[in-house]
């Protein structure tokens, strides 16, 4: 992954490897700059990564005991 840049950017998040990256094609094509992750949690790893948050305690993302 590079460093982001001025153009918009999307985060595509999909377990479907194919999925992921037939849909950074087309976004690609469509002028975006994207990111990619396979699922919730490497999600988060590049927001945190790109947008740094100094309080990441959310009350309803730990789904142990869910």
């Amino acid at each position: 992954m590079t460093q982001l840049g001025t153009q918009p950017t999307v985060l595509i998040v999909e377990d479907a490897h194919f999925f992921c990256i037939t849909s950074k094609i087309f976004v690609e094509a469509a002028g975006y700059q994207v990111c990619t992750a396979m699922d919730g949690l490497e999600a988060l790893q590049v927001l945190e990564k790109y947008l740094p948050i100094r309080h990441t305690k959310v009350p309803k993302l730990n789904f142990q005991g869910a």
